[in-house]
């Protein structure tokens, strides 16, 4: 089995972080914006919270400059993430990532202890096309040698699924708080931990 995940709202609670520093640069330039529509733009990406605030430069490097000086310690895993990625290895399979996240993803995985439990990561930093797009999905097909129906993807984003879609494998939806959640997804989790049984059930249909 190899699973492929999203790294921000999908194994760690990045967003109420993510948010409160993006209203915090928006203010620091004269701009009032609530959490709760930050994090409803964060839903489909930050990009397209970017935007939707025309948040300048200035904006968005004041926004990065918050989000380092929280840490690591800013944010935490999901409830179960780290059951789930452990369940994977002791079945006899791999954890991968793809992320819009850069550098930062290692620093958050390292400093809570999760690293090791990861073998290829597909970050920003690889300079390859955005989700939906299918690309960074297809690198790790590619460098991990394993065959296509091995692999399922799982995010808590309609384009994370889309992506999974466009390279040919099974998406999981993530939706802890939305279990009725619309999606094109075949397996929607509620409990990360719920991974292997879910994909199990969808094979076995």
């Amino acid at each position: 089995m190899e699973i492929i995940w999203d790294f921000d709202g999908t194994l760690f609670d990045t967003y109420p972080l993510m948010a409160r520093c993006l209203q915090r640069a928006l203010a620091d330039a004269g701009q009032e914006a609530g959490c709760e529509e930050i994090r409803a733009q964060m839903a489909v990406s930050l990009a397209q919270a970017f935007q939707h605030f025309g948040a300048e430069e200035a904006t968005i490097a004041r926004y990065r400059q918050y989000i380092q000086e929280a840490g690591p310690q800013g944010v935490a895993p999901y409830p179960g993430a780290a059951e789930a990625l452990a369940r994977v290895q002791q079945a006899g399979g791999h954890n991968h990532i793809f992320t819009h996240r850069g550098s930062s993803t290692r620093w958050y995985l390292r400093e809570h202890g999760l690293l090791d439990r990861f073998s290829l990561l597909v970050t920003s930093e690889d300079g390859l096309p955005r989700k939906p797009a299918p690309d960074g999905i297809l690198r790790i097909l590619q460098r991990s040698g394993a065959p296509r129906e091995a692999f399922a993807m799982v995010g808590d984003r309609e384009i994370d699924v889309l992506a999974a879609h466009n390279a040919g494998i099974l998406a999981c939806r993530f939706a802890p708080e939305e279990p009725d959640v619309s999606t094109e997804a075949e397996i929607v989790l509620t409990d990360l931990r719920d991974i292997l049984k879910g994909i199990e059930e969808e094979r076995t249909k």
